[in-house]
């Protein structure tokens, strides 16, 4: 289990019990904010406002930066099966199927702004600044 606050990223293995900061490595600012996170094939994927998107494979201890996403205002993270789908500020979103290494815009606009990405079926379903809600299959 994972959770976030301004002060970083934590874990438990004892139900909420106990929480372990597993931020280290992570970009350090005046203030931490996390903007999502998700856990998608045995990775944790962290977006950190102002920073990028960061990905950790063995549960906090060790991060590594993703690049090759326009921006680095990532707004949200979503899974789908195997696939990264990530939303941005005033660049739409983008999909990776191999865990980051490349990137394709998903929606074809780079001038959207991202606030949710969710799925139903085989469709993805986008939420933007403008209050709109667009779809695509995938």
């Amino acid at each position: 289990v994972f959770a976030y606050r301004g002060s970083g990223v934590y874990t438990t293995n004892n139900d909420g019990a106990s929480w372990v900061n597993v931020s280290n490595g992570l970009p350090v600012a005046s203030e931490f904010f996390v903007m999502d996170f998700d856990y998608i094939d045995g990775v944790l994927y962290v977006s950190i406002d102002g920073s990028g998107l960061y990905a950790s494979s063995d549960n906090g201890t060790t991060w590594t930066l993703i690049t090759g996403i326009p921006g680095t205002r990532i707004m949200t993270i979503a899974g789908h099966n195997n696939d990264l789908f990530v939303g941005t500020y005033a660049n739409g979103v983008y999909y990776s199927g191999d865990k980051g290494a490349t990137w394709i815009n998903v929606n074809g606009s780079n001038n959207l702004s991202i606030t949710a990405l969710t799925f139903n079926g085989q469709n993805i379903i986008m939420n933007t600044t403008n209050q709109s809600v667009w779809r695509k299959t995938l």
